[in-house]
């Protein structure tokens, strides 16, 4: 089924559009009420993220959703939509190589002393190897598709660059994911009546090159969202020839 993808850009000079950039928890009710059918109903499902930019950007959400959005619904002067179908399966071919950028939150398990692995409680990875591990493991195991991989590649000074192992003397050369990751600790409060409650997610945003190994997996995964924290601004994958 076609989806709805939206491009929203803020006013910064407006206080609620500045005040949902802050805070992922504000920025979702802002946006369930556009794609709820009244004041007091759920909305339809949607994910959204918020997309990385330069200091003098304006701020940019880009939303996928299962039907259009209500955006008169949003604050005065917040910012203006544009918005336009979507069907990410024929983008979908095995063996397809696309680009793609994902905001998620890789976790792993800690696991105590009488508890499985499986089941023990959840924490935030903080390096940038095993995020991207995370990344890979998933998409091999449920979201029908590998990260592409830099063939022959070593690591000088944080840099990628092709080498020569028989020059170098190395039996096999080191690979690298053709993927960039840049993590971030998200933290930030619930409004209303739980305004006591803090929210903590570690955050990796990812961007490179993947292969499609298995479309109807992928597809799933990109209408679903990967990872947790869908709600606020995480799980989001978009995908590009």
């Amino acid at each position: 089924m076609p989806l709805i993808l939206s491009r929203l850009v803020l006013d910064p000079r407006d206080h609620a559009a500045r005040r949902d950039v802050a805070n992922p928890y504000a920025m979702h009710q802002t946006l369930a009420r556009v794609f709820a059918e009244h004041p007091d109903a759920p909305p339809a499902r949607f994910l959204w993220r918020l997309e990385p930019g330069g200091p003098f950007d304006q701020p940019t959400v880009l939303i996928q959703s299962d039907r259009a959005g209500n955006w008169e619904r949003l604050p005065p002067r917040y910012g203006h939509a544009q918005s336009k179908p979507y069907d990410p399966a024929r983008l979908l071919q095995t063996g397809r190589e696309l680009r793609f950028r994902l905001y998620a939150n890789p976790t792993r398990a800690l696991k105590t002393e009488g508890e499985s692995a499986r089941r023990g409680r959840r924490v935030g990875i903080h390096d940038d190897g095993e995020a991207l591990a995370w990344l890979d493991a998933q998409g091999r195991t449920r979201g029908g598709f590998t990260l592409c991989r830099l063939e022959r590649a070593a690591v000088r000074a944080g840099e990628a660059f092709w080498s020569d192992s028989a020059a170098s003397g190395e039996t096999q050369a080191p690979t690298l994911f053709d993927v960039q990751v840049r993590r971030s600790r998200w933290r930030f409060r619930k409004s209303g009546a739980d305004a006591a409650t803090w929210l903590t997610f570690d955050a990796a945003c990812y961007e490179g090159r993947l292969e499609v190994t298995d479309p109807e997996r992928l597809l799933q995964i990109i209408e679903q969202g990967l990872g947790r924290g869908k709600a606020f601004g995480l799980g989001l994958l978009s995908v590009a020839p």
